[in-house]
């Protein structure tokens, strides 16, 4: 008898090889090696995941503007939130690390790796390990110190300048 003649009865286990259909819905767990999907897997509600061609993948619901990917057993480890409610941002609260080379040549935000065209806060210390380039003012609420030499075209002293041996040179 061939083995598409088998009858499965209420209560066994089926083994199959393939299954194709156009429309079904699973009641409990999934377990395979290989799913191909050609358009969507809805999760219920308005949720899904989308997979096309031309738009890559994506995760959607027009419910929710919020997206996380978090830790597998922990929805409370985050390590990527997408809100795209009232502010949208994008929050990476584990370290984001760029591995890239790329010098900037200018202040566009439109060169090196990190490319920043609005404003930056940062809130800890700052470490450069090349050159520092300001487009305009500096501005700071403590002292400014070097261990090297520094050029300036002008000097404008407010109050007073002090260390152990000021040295001011015209060149």
């Amino acid at each position: 008898m061939p083995n598409w003649k088998k009858v499965v009865t209420s209560g066994s286990n089926a083994h199959l090889n393939q299954i194709t259909a156009s429309n079904a819905t699973l009641a409990g767990d999934l377990t395979a090696n290989n799913i191909t999907v050609t358009n969507d897997i809805n999760l219920g509600g308005n949720d899904h995941i989308r997979f096309a061609s031309d738009q890559g993948f994506s995760l959607a619901s027009t419910t929710s503007e919020t997206f996380q990917i978090s830790k597998g057993d922990d929805d409370n480890d985050i390590y990527l939130a997408v809100d795209g409610n009232t502010t949208a941002r994008v929050t990476i609260p584990k370290v984001l690390e760029l591995t890239g080379t790329t010098d900037a040549t200018d202040a566009s935000g439109d060169t090196g790796i990190l490319r920043v065209e609005g404003g930056a806060s940062i809130a800890k210390k700052v470490f450069v390990g090349t050159d520092l380039s300001v487009g305009n003012n500096i501005t700071a609420s403590g002292n400014i110190s070097s261990s090297g030499k520094g050029t300036f075209d002008t000097i404008d002293v407010k109050s007073s300048i002090t260390g152990s041996y000021p040295k001011l040179t015209d060149s």
